[in-house]
């Protein structure tokens, strides 16, 4: 071989050596090539935690080994190149979940609440049915005929109102507009029902020294006590002892909205204010004034004793308000219902053309988006892991959808034709009823 073709090998050989380490050194930096864009970038991944855990995973049309077994949680799959991919979950028994992820260079785009849907149908438990409301981990069942029970507890009066916050005492209404206490203890003292509104009405008249029998237009239990109500009234909002015989008048204005919750006592007088009552303190104040609209939902956001306060009205002006506010801070003007998450997180929303939004509690975090679905949203239920909705249209349509607003958006007909619901978290089922007939449907196998 000549000297001059030994010199050509030796500079090719060397310009090769240094395309391949270079390229060594790219790769084992991260670096990929993009086939589609032709560039170079560096790769990222796609970490997948679903339920149920071992579901098949399918990467743009490519099956890929799900990882996940009892030592290991999810499944991450490195080496992707930049950009969006397709992502598809399936196992048997459940409707299949679509996602198109975004991966981004020296990222984890994580998937860490995909939940697959059962493609079982709703199951028929019971049959004349007239009406259902969710008790703890029980439910209140009314018949045909009008009597309530729960479980096999048959309860008084044709109407139930609320438990305590122990699910150990219940209140009823019956036609006639009578409140009664009972107590869903057997050997209880208390197993006959209390007529509160005869108590009210002695008490008012023997400690008070007030005379009439205003009309009781709501009556709530102490967020901290299962025997102390509060009852409202026309002209005041009283705080009513059942076992110590007593009773103390917390606001001489009328009451147009009452609701209590876990640390918190709101409602609306006839004055135009949004008012709270801190059972700790035992003081009542204004945290709302002059509300443009009447109260149609209040709900405590925070688990203190001084909450801050989110209230829609009729108008539906959605507001964020607190007990050492001056103003509120509008959420929205548009809306028609409203949620807070069960973490205590999230608020989720509802605009009167349906648009849903959802809301990070103290942060800038909101994801506003449609589904493909026509018809009109009328309320909805937060299922247990504070990322997915349950929602009811006005013809009676449910279905369940998650809420990162990333398309396509995973959203599934659970039933149609539905009244009432609820959603049960401790048995992660939905109870539905259609016409007198009262169905199920699990979300898990």
């Amino acid at each position: 071989m000549s000297y001059r073709k030994r010199k050509i090998f030796f500079y090719l050989f060397f310009f090769i050596f240094l395309l391949a380490g270079c390229a060594i050194t790219l790769y084992s930096q991260g670096y990929r090539l993009n086939t589609k864009e032709l560039t170079l970038s560096k790769i990222g991944g796609i970490f997948i935690l679903s339920e149920p855990a071992q579901a098949n995973i399918v990467l743009d049309g490519k099956p890929i080994k799900n990882k996940s077994w009892f030592l290991q949680s999810g499944t991450l799959i490195d080496n992707i190149i930049p950009g969006s991919h397709d992502l598809e979950l399936l196992a048997d028994g459940y409707r299949p979940w679509h996602k198109t992820i975004f991966v981004e260079p020296s990222l984890v785009s994580e998937v860490d609440s995909a939940l697959l849907v059962s493609n079982h149908p709703a199951k028929k438990a019971k049959s004349d049915v007239f009406s259902i409301t969710p008790l703890g981990t029980h439910h209140v069942e009314k018949d045909a005929s009008g009597t309530l029970s729960l479980a096999d507890t048959i309860l008084p009066g044709g109407e139930f109102i609320s438990a305590s916050p122990d699910n150990q005492f219940v209140l009823t209404k019956t036609t006639a507009g009578t409140y009664l206490l009972s107590s869903l203890q057997p050997t209880s003292a208390t197993s006959t029902p209390i007529d509160i509104n005869k108590l009210f009405y002695t008490l008012r008249t023997s400690v008070l020294k007030l005379g009439g029998k205003p009309a009781l237009q709501a009556v709530a239990f102490h967020p901290q006590s299962d025997a102390e109500l509060f009852v409202a009234t026309q002209n005041g909002l009283y705080l009513l002892d059942t076992t110590g015989n007593d009773i103390t008048l917390i606001a001489d204005t009328g009451v147009q909205y009452l609701t209590t919750d876990t640390h918190t006592v709101l409602w609306e007088d006839n004055q135009n204010r949004l008012m709270r009552y801190d059972p700790v303190l035992s003081a009542a104040q204004a945290v709302a004034r002059d509300l443009p609209g009447h109260v149609t939902k209040a709900m405590g956001i925070t688990d203190t004793n001084r909450p801050d306060i989110i209230y829609l009205l009729d108008s539906k002006l959605l507001a964020v308000t607190s007990s050492t506010a001056t103003t509120s801070a509008t959420v929205a003007t548009r809306a028609v219902y409203f949620d807070i998450s069960p973490d205590k997180k999230k608020i989720a929303f509802i605009d009167e053309d349906n648009k849903i939004n959802v809301e990070s509690i103290g942060l800038s975090d909101k994801t506003s988006f449609y589904l493909p679905v026509n018809g009109a949203i009328t309320s909805f239920a937060w299922y247990k892991d504070s990322a997915h909705l349950i929602l009811k249209y006005g013809d009676g349509r449910v279905y369940f959808t998650e809420t990162d607003g990333i398309n396509p958006v995973n959203v599934y007909l659970i039933s149609d034709g539905v009244g009432t619901y609820f959603y049960s978290e401790t048995e992660d089922a939905l109870y539905m009823l259609k016409g007198s007939d009262l169905y199920t449907f699990p979300f898990g196998q």
